[in-house]
């Protein structure tokens, strides 16, 4: 063994992050050793690259060692320290020894500082402590989080938010595949916050209904309600245009009591549409669609009453009683 110190080492996470995105904080980098090195192999069937086993070479004043398990706990920064080893090197080193080390075998080990900083970053994101994780736009995209954060021992309430289940992941302990899926699904959950903040109103009803309806349920739906923009039918009316009975309409359109989590949805176009309409309550409505419009909150011009009803439906908490539900003894 060449080296070694009380310095913690480096967890398999850490090694594997490092791997993935070539880059590591110089500052742990320097105060971390290499794992315990559990295989037999020889340093020669490593296959290092010629820099590498030259600077190994040189720790051992001219030939390097000659068992892999001889690196075992090696401070790092001793590494670093050698002319021309460099990240390039380190990089080589720690690829070729990684299946060798300790714990590869799909042990648990504690989040990487990396990852972890990265998970309580996104917890501090206004939109991410307001979207619950049974929101139906990002439950999917959510899905690794919850199996990741459940799987390591940890749990979450019912009306835990996309916020929490970040810091509850940061303090997690995973395997390094766990771990590598995260990384993965990091960068989708924040590519599906960042996009749900940009959504004209179109879109984000659009979306809403795609995440837990079937297709022509959730079009007959936008239809009947004024979701699509163009103010709502009647049930008589989708009946007609959609060719099914009035009676079987009514029922689909009871499935939007399925998109409501315990939580209030994340509809963050839908509050400002809903606000700006509510501030200007003298306007006509086609003013209030004209600028709406003009602040990029719709991609056309979006009847108010399906703004109206949106609101009653998927922020109110109102019955989702369809239009002429009501009156359906006489709707001909």
């Amino acid at each position: 063994m060449l080296s070694a110190s009380s310095e913690p080492e480096f967890s398999l996470p850490e090694i594997d992050s490092f791997l993935r995105h070539r880059s590591f904080p110089a500052y742990l980098l320097n105060s971390r050793r290499l794992p315990e090195i559990v295989s037999p192999s020889t340093v020669a069937s490593l296959r290092l690259k010629p820099r590498t086993l030259h600077g190994l070479a040189i720790l051992q004043g001219g030939r390097p060692p000659a068992s892999a398990a001889e690196l075992s706990r090696m401070q790092v920064r001793r590494l670093m320290d050698i002319p021309h080893f460099g990240i390039v090197s380190l990089l080589d080193l720690l690829a070729k020894l990684r299946p060798l080390m300790q714990g590869s075998a799909g042990e648990r080990q504690p989040i990487s500082p990396t990852l972890s900083r990265v998970l309580l970053q996104f917890s501090d994101n206004v939109a991410a402590q307001r979207i619950s994780t049974q929101d139906p736009r990002f439950r999917k995209v959510l899905a690794a989080w919850l199996m990741a954060a459940n799987g390591s021992g940890s749990a979450g309430g019912p009306q835990e938010t996309a916020a929490q289940l970040a810091v509850r992941l940061s303090q997690a302990s995973l395997t390094s595949a766990e771990e590598k899926q995260l990384w993965a699904s990091v960068r989708k959950v924040q590519a599906a916050v960042e996009d749900a903040m940009r959504q004209p109103l179109e879109d984000e009803l659009s979306s809403l209904l795609a995440s837990s309806l079937e297709p022509s349920s959730a079009q007959l739906i936008s239809r009947v309600y004024g979701f699509d923009g163009q103010g709502g039918t009647t049930l008589q009316q989708a009946g007609d245009e959609f060719a099914l009975s009035r009676q079987r309409v009514h029922q689909i359109c009871l499935q939007v009591e399925a998109l409501r989590p315990a939580e209030r949805l994340f509809l963050p176009t839908l509050e400002q549409c809903s606000q700006v309409i509510s501030l200007n309550s003298i306007e006509t409505d086609a003013d209030q669609e004209r600028q709406l419009q003009q602040r990029r909150l719709t991609a056309r011009p979006f009847r108010i009453a399906g703004i109206r009803k949106a609101t009653e439906l998927l922020l109110a908490g109102s019955s989702t009683t369809p239009p002429g539900a009501a009156s359906s003894a006489t709707a001909t």
